[in-house]
């Protein structure tokens, strides 16, 4: 959390569900999948983030998702391990660990 809140590029973070409620407070940043209340349709959110980070999307629909947040990073929990540079390719500039979870960043979108 803390490298998402120094980091100087703007954007949201697509988190897993555990991470994604501390995200604003926490890094001073949006997040796909917050907490229940402020979030819509918490239950599909939370699910397409889970998805992805365990590994269950094929690489198309992962950059679709991700593509579909807006997000700028990605954080993983230390529960969810997929691989996304698999999944993800060239969408995926960078990541680095932190203990167990992991910070992605995303690249820009393109219009």
């Amino acid at each position: 959390l803390d490298a998402l809140r120094k980091d100087s590029r703007a954007g949201g973070v697509l988190a897993s569900p555990r991470l994604g409620q501390l995200v604003p407070a926490a890094a001073g940043r949006a997040t796909w999948a917050g907490t229940v209340s402020w979030t819509p349709d918490f239950a599909a959110r939370a699910a397409a983030a889970t998805a992805l980070m365990r590994g269950q999307l094929g690489p198309a629909a992962a950059r679709r998702l991700v593509r579909r947040t807006r997000a700028r990073f990605i954080l993983q929990d230390c529960s969810q391990t997929a691989d996304l540079r698999r999944a993800l390719g060239t969408v995926l500039l960078s990541q680095r660990r932190y203990g167990c979870a992991t910070v992605a960043v995303l690249a820009p979108r393109r219009r």
